[in-house]
């Protein structure tokens, strides 16, 4: 298995044809603007031209200064499977950037400087399972951004500055099974948020600063009326916000059989309106969640609570 050459101090020169896993990160001359092919519409600097064997699978170019990504950049690597270039200087996907990467199953855009996703970005990624957008700086998710991942079953967006969840761009998202909205400024979710997602088993909302309360119709509505196929194996992360109280409302109609729900972290009032948690029998995971109010029985475990 042949590899390209990490941390090196220019672009390389040649690369090993058989290659199938290539690191470049680091580079002390900076790639800024990205393309493997030239073309008449776009010619780049010949120094920052470089070219990689087609055979090439898994492509890291993290932590580099990558700002602009050309369309149909990678054409020229037909069996790429995953590419990582988290931690660079991208502030936009164009559209068409990925184009030709019918293989690619993963891809890594983390710690980038995206403020928006237009339109087109992710188009024609069908085989893509598993799409990272975490810690950028976006702020509006356009309704067909998403446009095309079919085959789509991990979406991480955490951080980030949305002020809305973009319930429009995720719809046609219909094989996704693990969602992670960690860190969001919002301090509530309206109703049908994840409408038409089905098939997701995992929702994870922890960490969110301002997220103090659940509207009764706004966290899971789409999985209060059929099809209810996934509900007994849904896990849901609401750790470490500042909820205080949750509604039964909230989680559809009883029986309730969500396979884990995390609530550790939240300043939890323990008083009759939060019987029902223990009604239900939920399994809260490790660690447990305890009580904050009212302070004699501060810090004592909710499942220890009788009802």
């Amino acid at each position: 298995r042949g590899h390209c050459i990490n941390g090196t101090a220019a672009l390389p020169g040649m690369i090993q044809p058989a290659a199938t896993s290539c690191i470049l990160n680091k580079i002390s001359v900076c790639i800024k603007f990205l393309i493997f092919q030239a073309t008449a519409y776009s010619p780049p600097p010949p120094r920052e031209l470089f070219s990689l064997p087609p055979g090439i699978e898994h492509l890291d170019l993290s932590s580099n200064e990558i700002s602009i990504i050309d369309r149909a950049a990678f054409a020229g690597l037909p069996r790429l499977q995953r590419l990582n270039l988290t931690k660079n200087y991208l502030t936009l996907v164009v559209a068409g950037a990925f184009d030709g990467l019918h293989h690619l199953s993963s891809l890594d855009l983390s710690y980038n400087g995206l403020v928006v996703l237009l339109d087109g970005g992710f188009r024609h990624l069908s085989s893509l399972k598993c799409l990272n957008l975490s810690f950028n700086e976006l702020v509006f998710v356009a309704p067909q951004a998403l446009q095309g991942l079919t085959g789509l079953l991990r979406l991480s967006l955490d951080g980030g500055n949305l002020s809305a969840i973009p319930t429009s761009a995720l719809a046609p998202l219909t094989s996704l099974q693990e969602l992670r909205l960690r860190w969001f400024p919002l301090t509530m979710l309206p109703a049908n948020s994840f409408s038409g997602l089905h098939t997701l088993h995992n929702i994870t909302l922890e960490g969110w600063p301002h997220l103090s309360s659940m509207n009764p119709d706004s966290l899971l509505l789409p999985f209060a009326f059929p099809p209810l196929h996934c509900l007994q194996e849904l896990i849901l992360d609401l750790s470490n916000n500042e909820l205080q109280d949750l509604k039964t409302s909230s989680f559809g109609q009883p029986p309730f059989s969500l396979q884990l729900l995390r609530l550790f972290g939240n300043p939890l009032m323990c008083d009759c309106q939060l019987s029902w948690l223990l009604t239900a029998q939920l399994n809260f995971g490790k660690p447990d969640p305890v009580c904050y109010n009212p302070p004699e029985i501060r810090g004592l475990k909710l499942s220890a609570l009788s009802e």
